[in-house]
């Protein structure tokens, strides 16, 4: 049996940007409910088990994660009572507004969450009369009233407002315009803009600057930049990551809906700067909030915009303008902060005093790290402000969403505009004076280097003389061996010439030797007549016959050396140290040249 169920949550349409307003959204044709039930209704017919994060979310979810949707799930899982004790969080701004009620003129209020469930459950049944104008605002809930706003929305919304908390979370650049076509299709108007803002805290003696830095939503601590001894109240400066969502959809210029997000949240800074102030006092201020957000501009909430271009532009120029405030504070700050900074740390270096003072080394090194730490500050908030221009680009080009509001006439929605066009000219100055400040800053640090640059050049040229100072050394050692080498080279050559002189008188010396001592001797027992003449031939006979014997002897020994050799191969022992050494002829016989 097919689930009827399933047909009751139309299927989300394929998102096609379109420049034109649909003109059927200025029909007083009455929006019909058959099909759009609220959201918590349609999950309990599916399935009431399933978390209802999980089931918001599922149409978003590809095969591919989707960071804005995990962001936004990790967000709504967030345990508010245990993060924060403050009161600011069991409050949500809402109001709703009719044209032909004169008693919901009135201020917002603050709601809780079970009231707003409440006034959002009343608001889904409340007929809405074709003639009349509803405007419903809700602005700043937090994680228990989302789950409140997703649980009470039409399933026509719920596309809408899942792209608005997957925006703020992810803290994407968005500033578009979607009008599905078709009738009774929910037109959307977003602004999702991150930026940074400056904020000046002074320093407590009691607190350091460690501990402080430890703030919620901090992205950068320029307490480097400020030197506390050179004031009698020192500041640190901080800069804080914040963002503006709004998104404002419905099926009817008469009947839309609009949310507003904002972090960190307003209340916070409220509580931070009036810290002695009742907190209990919930006595809403007499302006519009939606519009003017962090604005100090005052928004006569009595002087009611019912149409929903003209109250997104309205809401857009306000915001914007806001933040085109924080960046001009930032980025004026940052210009005062580091030409102060530059002329007391870069420029007061002396070069000849570098070279010797290892105080003025380390400092500089710090300040090299100091610039480093600036540059990455400055890029971010650059990348920043080039993010936020190119939404704008895509979003003001010619076939971009802007011209969903070329067909409007109203003073107030002109007006609007050029504002905003007017903002977003003033951050492109913005962010050209910080691409100067980027410069300065690459200079700087060229003249920091510079210093550090020669005295490394010094300490070069000093261990390169010490090092050829070393290498002479050891040339000069070098030539002494060489001569000591020659010496010793002529030592032995003049040995080697004095033994064959001696050898050689040996030659000539022996066979006299025998002769005398055989004819001087008192016995003949080689019967040889003993006569000058016979002294000869026996000194000419020994003069051939001792080489003979010499030279038959060695080749003897060299024989008889290869022929228990070949006896050795033979029986296998070639190689074996212990029978080598008992066949090594060596050992076997005395040279006869050494008995000689």
């Amino acid at each position: 049996m097919e689930d009827k169920s399933k047909h009751n949550l139309p299927q989300p349409t394929r998102r096609t940007s379109f420049i034109e307003w649909n003109p059927e959204y200025a029909t007083r044709n009455s929006i019909p409910h058959v099909g759009d039930p609220l959201f918590s209704v349609w999950l309990e017919e599916q399935n009431g088990d399933r978390d209802v994060r999980d089931v918001f979310f599922e149409y978003t979810e590809g095969p591919v994660p989707s960071r804005e949707v995990e962001q936004a799930k990790l967000f709504l899982r967030k345990d508010t009572a245990k993060e924060c004790d403050l009161k600011r969080n069991d409050r949500a701004w809402v109001e709703c507004r009719k044209k032909s009620k004169e008693n919901c003129q009135g201020l917002p209020e603050r709601l809780s969450n079970a009231e707003l469930t409440e006034a959002r459950k009343q608001w889904a049944i409340e007929p809405v009369d074709n003639s009349d104008f509803v405007r419903r605002l809700i602005q700043n809930p937090t994680p228990d009233f989302l789950i409140a706003l997703i649980m009470t929305i039409s399933c026509s919304g719920k596309e809408a407002l899942r792209e608005a908390i997957c925006h703020h979370m992810a803290r994407e650049y968005a500033i578009k315009v979607e009008v599905p076509p078709g009738r009774f299709q929910t037109f959307r108007l977003m602004l999702s803009l991150p930026y940074l803002m400056l904020r000046e805290k002074p320093i407590q003696s009691s607190q350091s600057l460690d501990l402080e830095s430890q703030e919620k939503l901090t992205a950068y601590d320029l307490s480097f930049l400020v030197d506390p001894a050179a004031t009698k109240n020192p500041t640190r400066f901080v800069i804080k990551e914040a963002h503006e969502t709004v998104a404002i959809f419905g099926r009817k210029d008469h009947n839309w809906t609009g949310y507003a997000f904002s972090a960190p949240h307003m209340d916070m800074e409220s509580e931070t700067d009036n810290g002695d102030e009742d907190e209990c006092d919930e006595e809403m201020p007499n302006v519009d909030l939606f519009v003017s957000g962090r604005s100090d501009e005052v928004i006569d909430p009595n002087i009611t915009i019912y149409d929903p271009r003209t109250y997104f532009l309205r809401t857009f120029e306000i915001r914007i303008k806001v933040i085109q405030k924080e960046y001009g504070w930032l980025v004026k700050e940052l210009q005062n902060l580091t030409t102060c900074w530059m002329k007391s740390k870069v420029y007061t270096f002396g070069v000849s005093a570098l070279l010797h003072d290892q105080d003025q080394r380390t400092s500089l090194k710090q300040t090299l790290e100091d610039l480093v730490n600036l540059k990455g500050v400055l890029q971010d908030v650059r990348s920043h402000l080039a993010d936020t221009l190119l939404a704008w680009r895509d979003f003001s080009k010619d076939d971009g969403h802007i011209s969903v509001f070329s067909d409007m006439t109203a003073e107030d929605a002109n007006k609007a505009l050029e504002g905003i066009k007017h903002s977003f000219a003033q951050l492109g100055l913005l962010e050209q004076k910080l691409g100067q400040l980027h410069r300065q800053c690459i200079d700087s640090a060229d003249v920091v280097r510079q210093p550090l640059t020669l005295r490394m050049e010094s300490e070069n040229y000093l261990l390169g003389r010490h090092m050829h100072e070393l290498n002479f050394r050891t040339t000069e050692l070098a030539g002494k061996t060489t001569q000591i080498a020659l010496r010793s080279q002529q030592i032995a050559e003049e040995t080697n010439r004095t033994t064959r002189t001696n050898v050689q008188l040996l030659m000539i010396t022996t066979p006299f030797a025998f002769a005398l001592q055989y004819f001087c001797g008192d016995s003949n027992f080689f019967s040889i007549e003993r006569t000058p003449k016979a002294f000869v031939i026996s000194l000419v006979v020994l003069f051939l016959a001792l080489p003979i014997v010499n030279v038959s002897v060695d080749a003897l020994h060299q024989g008889r050396k290869a022929l228990l050799q070949w006896v050795a191969t033979k029986l296998g022992r070639k190689g074996g140290p212990a029978d080598d050494e008992q066949l090594d002829p060596k050992s076997l016989d005395t040279d006869f040249t050494e008995v000689v």
